[in-house]
């Protein structure tokens, strides 16, 4: 993970923030996400909800 949001907002106005923190190791789905090019170099994002799991001790 190369950086995170704040988090989102629910609703009822509550704050949820991000399960990730920039560092973390995760695995993410085959497909999805939105993929965009900055200086020549490709990144994907991801919303929380994507993510399928956190690799411990990576």
């Amino acid at each position: 993970v190369l950086a995170v949001g704040p988090g989102r907002i629910t609703s009822n106005g509550s704050k949820i923030p991000p399960s990730v923190k920039e560092g973390d190791v995760v695995v993410l789905p085959e497909y999805g996400g939105s993929s965009l090019k900055i200086d020549g170099e490709e990144f994907y994002v991801y919303r929380d909800d994507d993510i399928i799991g956190i690799i411990k001790d990576a």
